[in-house]
């Protein structure tokens, strides 16, 4: 089920999906609610959720250094790039074999944001992405448009 969330009286439909991240043949052994944000332009996520499959603060720090901006404040937030494989799953039951899976995606590891945003850098753009925010049917779709 997808939540919604009250914006000026209406009701916005947020486009979440279950996520597990992955790196090195190792998967993390929950997934994370992720939230596509069609206006980032990098998949962000917490160091928090890094180490969850895995990955020491030695290596997010030996990163290549990647400060992004437009997470609530004025300032740019001090990231790191490094790659991940992302599984997206139907629930958190789901295994991360069975879900789709995008190897190698590039992604930034900073502090100070939700748990895991899905940008357009290696996510968005390998996948279509359909939102119908309006009354009956509610829902976003999104499918592989090819294998990377």
């Amino acid at each position: 089920m997808i939540p919604e969330l009250p914006v000026a009286g209406q009701e916005v439909l947020a486009p979440r999906l279950w996520v597990y991240l992955g790196r090195s043949g190792r998967w993390a052994a929950y997934p994370i609610a992720g939230i596509v944000d069609t206006g980032s332009a990098v998949t962000l996520v917490a160091p928090e959720m890094a180490h969850a499959c895995g990955v020491s603060n030695d290596e997010i720090s030996a990163g290549e250094p990647q400060d992004v901006e437009g997470l609530g404040g004025d300032e740019p937030v001090p990231g790191h790039l490094l790659t991940f494989d992302l599984a997206l799953v139907a629930d958190q039951k789901e295994l991360p074999e069975d879900g789709l899976i995008l190897r190698d995606c590039r992604v930034v590891v900073a502090a100070h944001h939700p748990d895991l945003i899905l940008g357009q850098l290696d996510f968005l753009e390998r996948l279509r992405f359909d939102q119908r925010n309006y009354q009956p049917d509610r829902a976003f779709d999104l499918q592989q448009i090819h294998s990377v």
